[in-house]
């Protein structure tokens, strides 16, 4: 995904002021991130509702719309803060990671999440191929980190790995130790649809750094 501006990530200091880091887009915002958030099908100008090629929509129209326009969709994407994961799976030499915004939890009880995957990066297949993957927020310091995972030619494949400390629980995929928290994830089901796969895990273990703030991703 390329928007062209820039992206901030952004974390509060608890009783002090917001503290930003800004990057430009093109440093993170390469096909391995994955956005997911709820599609608008209609943009709001000087208060009042129009369609996505501007102007008024009948409700006719509305009903015949099978599609929402996918640049202004992109566009409103940018409004969407996310928090920053990398998902992980596989180990030694065979460990492979992305960065996304595209993680969620589904339900609480039982503790169970979902995640959204390209499937043309590489960590694609060793997660769907092992059947488990770490889903592994990061903290406001990791920022490198995101972009180690997420921009081609800084680190590679396993490589990727080798700056931070890295542990295992119950599934054997590998977990950032530092994370602001990290799950280790068994997956029940998968769902192919269009670019990406909709991945269901349930939580079999995690980790929870409380003192650590969240690294956040959204678009000035």
């Amino acid at each position: 995904m390329k928007y062209g501006n820039r992206v901030s990530y952004r974390h509060r200091n608890a009783g002090g002021p917001d503290v930003r880091q800004i990057v430009p887009y093109a440093r993170v915002g390469h096909a391995e991130i994955s956005i997911t958030c709820f599609a608008v099908c209609e943009r709001f100008e000087d208060g009042k509702p129009g369609s996505a090629m501007g102007g008024h929509m009948t409700n006719q129209e509305r009903l015949h719309s099978d599609q929402a326009d996918t640049a202004l969709f992109k566009d409103m994407l940018r409004a969407v803060v996310g928090s920053v994961s990398i998902l992980a799976a596989g180990q030694g030499a065979g460990r492979r990671g992305l960065t996304v915004t595209a993680g969620v939890s589904l339900c609480a009880d039982p503790p169970i999440v979902l995640a959204c995957i390209n499937r043309n990066v590489e960590a694609h297949d060793v997660i769907l191929g092992t059947g488990a993957f770490s889903w592994n927020v990061l903290s406001v310091d990791q920022l490198e980190l995101a972009e180690r995972f997420s921009t081609p030619g800084i680190g590679n494949g396993a490589s990727r790995f080798s700056p931070a400390k890295w542990g295992e629980m119950i599934t054997g995929s590998p977990v950032l130790l530092a994370s602001a928290c990290s799950f280790d994830c068994k997956i029940q089901g998968a769902l192919e649809q269009e670019t990406h796969t909709i991945i269901v895990a349930s939580i079999v273990a995690q980790i929870f750094n409380k003192n650590n703030f969240s690294l956040l991703c959204f678009d000035e």
